[in-house]
């Protein structure tokens, strides 16, 4: 995390960095006593530095310690009932139930001002997955030489990943206007600043994500003289609704170019966190789905199967 002295715009000690504001071709003029004057630093920039925990420990790495608690609940069950009709015909219905809560930790804690910086790029926040299936089977022996088998089974996947600040426009309390439009961009854009942990919620989340699986399947068995023939047919119908926007809060990334000496008359001149403060990014990115999609499609399949034993020593397996 920054140090209480790249907090106040002090770089002293540190590489020399110098104005942007002040470029000429090559050359730019350094700031005095390696100091960002107050009046320079940009507000945004103030608000965004000031998400940062204090540091616990001296140096510019490894100076803030803290320790989450990542939590996870599991609940799963099956549930299956037999029935025969008669000597010739039985059948089961089944159905299994999986859900899970998990709780990723932010990688540090809320600031003075209530929001979260999140502090890490790991997908912090709430992830629900919720997993059913429905099955019906069916099999009729119609005679010693004709089964049929008949299946129906409905199955539901779904997702649901959130940020940690989801449902909050934070950006747009921070003074990024413009970011936090919806729920889908709510929350705290990325900073990525060289040199220090990444502030904001993560990429490609929030995940919102339903699976549908519709299926239907026919077998039948028929035995006649040397050859069994199996032959069946599957249909299935999905529907998939995937919602999942890159940046869909933005990334700035901050780096040391716009305060370094461009001459390089300067050796090891810039730095990452005073073209932050200064309100300079590097690279700006911004991904996000502008619709909720909505995909269906239809997949048939079919066989046929002759095991023919053809002589006392020769089978054939033939199929399609």
């Amino acid at each position: 995390v920054p140090t209480l002295a790249e907090r106040q715009g002090n770089f002293t000690g540190l590489n020399p960095i110098f104005d942007p504001l002040t470029t000429s071709g090559a050359t730019r003029t350094a700031f005095a006593g390696n100091q960002i004057p107050s009046s320079r630093i940009n507000p945004i920039s103030q608000n965004l530095i000031n998400l940062y925990p204090l540091p616990l420990a001296s140096g510019l790495v490894n100076n803030f310690t803290y320790q989450p608690v990542k939590t996870q609940n599991n609940d799963t069950f099956d549930g299956k009932v037999d029935y025969r009709f008669s000597e010739s015909n039985t059948a089961f219905a089944r159905y299994s139930f999986n859900n899970t809560d998990t709780v990723i930790p932010k990688g540090c804690p809320a600031a003075p001002n209530g929001i979260d910086p999140v502090c890490d790029q790991g997908r912090s926040g709430t992830a629900a997955q919720r997993a059913q299936s429905a099955q019906l089977n069916d099999v009729h022996v119609f005679s010693p030489s004709l089964v049929m088998e008949l299946k129906a089974d409905f199955s539901r996947y779904v997702v649901r990943s959130l940020p940690v600040n989801y449902g909050k426009n934070v950006s747009q309390q921070i003074g990024l206007n413009g970011v936090n439009i919806d729920a889908d961009s709510s929350g705290l854009s990325i900073v990525s600043i060289s040199g220090l942990t990444t502030l904001g919620d993560a990429s490609y989340i929030p995940i919102l994500t339903t699976n549908n699986l519709f299926q239907e399947i026919a077998n039948f068995t028929y035995v006649h003289g040397s050859h069994t023939i199996k032959f069946g047919a599957d249909l299935r119908r999905r529907q998939t609704d995937p919602f999942q926007s890159p940046t869909a809060r933005g990334q700035f990334s901050f780096d040391s170019n716009f305060t370094n000496d461009p001459s390089v008359t300067t050796a090891g001149s810039g730095n990452a966190v005073a073209s932050m403060l200064l309100g300079f990014p590097a690279s700006t990115t911004r991904s996000k789905y502008l619709v909720s999609p909505g995909l269906r499609n239809w997949e048939a399949a079919g066989y046929v199967q002759d095991d023919w034993r053809a002589t006392r020593w020769l089978t054939l397996n033939l199929g399609l």
